[in-house]
């Protein structure tokens, strides 16, 4: 579950209130609390193995985002691969 453009989340969430789309959100213009809260929405509908869904939080504009959002992502694959090979 990749959120791109959390730069403007950021902004947004001061903007416009979270509770006017989301009536049981109450962490009012916290980034933190939305972020979660949006993302718990999101695996509460799930109906995959919560377990299998890793977050990612990016801006796709910032370098330094699509680097450790590209490592993360290689190193997971290359642990489950080891896993595999280990398994086998």
């Amino acid at each position: 579950l990749v959120f791109n453009k959390i730069d403007l989340f950021k902004k947004k969430i001061k903007l416009f209130e979270l509770k006017n789309y989301f009536e049981e959100y109450k962490g009012g213009d916290n980034f933190e609390e939305a972020k979660n809260f949006i993302e718990n929405e999101f695996l509460k509908r799930n109906k995959y193995n919560k377990e299998r869904i890793r977050t990612y939080y990016i801006s796709a504009i910032d370098d330094n985002d699509m680097n450790d959002f590209y490592n993360k992502l290689l190193n997971e694959y290359i642990e489950k691969n080891l896993k595999n090979i280990v398994k086998l």
